[in-house]
């Protein structure tokens, strides 16, 4: 995904979340997710925290047809593993469509704190059976 519709998604996440002023104060965040491991899997993640709630967009390319792809938002960086941000249940496995791309959103019941570090991991396979095929820091904008 290129800048100016990155910055686009932002722009509408942040947006969405300020019909509700209740919420409070609301970050941007957003990650380039690398593929790992000989991976082809690339992609982007735009979130925005307000509240006590976290609204995410996640853009795959590289996959293949049919392929499952868990995510979750982790602290910390790439390599260090870190603590689930929300429940497992925040984050709906993506399914590769015929061009082996996957866009979904989702809603989690989490925080991200301004000055913390997070990432978000990117595998691929279910259950037990999965492998970490991409990461990417999650940055404030």
């Amino acid at each position: 995904m290129t800048r100016p519709l990155r910055t686009a998604a932002l722009l509408a996440l942040a947006l969405a979340a300020c019909d509700e002023p209740s919420l409070g104060t609301s970050t941007a965040w957003e990650a380039d997710i690398a593929n790992l491991g000989g991976s082809t899997v690339t992609g982007t993640l735009n979130s925005v925290s307000r509240g006590q709630i976290i609204e995410s967009h996640l853009n795959l390319s590289g996959s293949t047809e049919g392929a499952v792809h868990p995510w979750r938002i982790r602290t910390g960086p790439c390599a260090g593993g870190g603590t689930l941000v929300g429940g497992r249940a925040s984050y709906p496995d993506g399914v590769a469509d015929e061009d082996g791309d996957v866009v979904l959103a989702s809603t989690a019941n989490a925080v991200l704190e301004p000055g913390r570090t997070y990432h978000v991991d990117v595998l691929r396979g279910v259950g037990s059976d999965t492998t970490l095929v991409a990461c990417g820091r999650l940055d404030q904008v």
